[in-house]
């Protein structure tokens, strides 16, 4: 009979299904790096989590495609994405929807704490519990829930990556979906009026639901996803 495979190193302990890393500080950030490279450098502090997310791409999937997708995902929010744009044309002037960390735009502390937040997200979407393990605090089926949320994420991004190559003017259709974000701005059926521009609303009327419910979700647990 096959002994069960497992293999013990310094770094990990793996198994056929799982992996336990003995070293979480590679994947996390503690409270008193945060606490104290804060006050000095938050540039500093901003690579310091842009590894940690590159760091966690083995665990996304098994599938190189949407690993891929993942890290280019990662690359975009790091490096171009301007999200104070996306956010305020989702929730515009409404006071009572800006709330919520309404300072976060010019903020480096509340900007810090949502890509903080974004980060313990992904790490609870890549992480496995035991179901021998008795779940007192119900993180099964939280890390369950941020599973399937960041599986639909990466769905909607590697469908926008696919339209961006595919289009028939591919920089225009990245200015779209990656820095003006037009189609999140007033009445869909107002924009495809305008028929030079008709087929690229259209197409993106899917995009432009996804993100305004996705921009409320990180309203709502502070994330930046």
């Amino acid at each position: 009979m096959n002994k069960p495979l497992r293999i013990v190193t310094n770094n990990a302990i793996t198994t056929a299904e799982h992996s336990l890393y003995l070293n979480p500080a590679k994947y996390l950030v503690p409270p008193e790096l945060r606490l104290c490279v804060f006050a000095h450098d938050n540039g500093f502090l901003c690579k310091v989590y842009y590894r940690r997310f590159m760091r966690l791409k083995p665990f996304i999937s098994n599938r190189a495609m949407v690993r891929d997708t993942y890290k280019e995902y990662i690359r975009y929010k790091f490096k171009q994405e301007k999200y104070a744009r996306k956010r305020l044309l989702v929730l515009g002037n409404d006071h009572d929807k800006l709330t919520f960390l309404t300072n976060d735009v010019n903020d480096n502390s509340h900007l810090l704490s949502r890509i903080h937040n974004t980060l313990t997200f992904i790490v609870k979407a890549t992480s496995h519990i035991s179901p021998e393990i008795e779940d007192v605090e119900g993180l099964t089926v939280d890390n369950s829930y941020c599973r399937k949320i960041l599986k639909n994420l990466l769905t909607i991004e590697y469908e926008k990556q696919s339209k961006i190559s595919h289009s028939k003017d591919p920089s225009e259709m990245y200015d779209e979906l990656r820095i003006s974000f037009n189609y999140l701005q007033g009445d869909a059926d107002s924009r495809v009026n305008n028929k030079s521009k008709s087929k690229m609303y259209s197409n993106s009327a899917v995009f432009r639901e996804y993100d305004i419910f996705l921009v409320l979700l990180n309203e709502t647990i502070g994330t930046m996803l």
